[in-house]
């Protein structure tokens, strides 16, 4: 039996943090984990092969309805056209986008940087302690 999603986790000053890959259910995936996977906090997600599913994917999402979404296509193409929104208006605008394949979808807050704090790691700088 084969694996159907990824987790990457790191612990960046106290949060810990998580991006898991992964992939809708269809033709040659029974069914899959999207709903327990995303109840863990300060996750992001990445979708490959859901772009056609990607209302039932929303909602099964178990994030808050305002959490951000970006949908890419095709991405790091020259032609790359990314449609932003969040989990509870995302489905329209892909939708009339017509796109329906070759995206992947990010779900997390990674995808509003003003929103997203950035790792310590590399930074030279530490968390406060207050």
């Amino acid at each position: 039996m084969c694996c159907s999603h990824i987790i990457f986790c790191s612990k960046s000053g106290t949060e810990k943090e998580a991006v898991i890959i992964t992939r809708p259910r269809g033709t040659t995936l029974e069914d899959d984990d999207l709903a327990s996977l995303s109840e863990h906090s300060n996750i992001t997600m990445a979708l490959f092969l859901g772009t056609d599913k990607i209302r039932d994917i929303m909602t099964r999402i178990r994030m808050p309805s305002d959490t951000p979404v970006a949908v890419v296509y095709p991405a790091s193409w020259k032609d790359e056209k990314i449609i932003q929104g969040t989990i509870k208006d995302i489905a329209d605008k892909v939708e009339a986008s017509e796109i329906t394949k070759s995206t992947i979808i990010i779900i997390g807050n990674v995808v509003s940087p003003e929103e997203y704090v950035n790792s310590y790691l590399y930074s030279g700088n530490t968390p406060s302690s207050s």
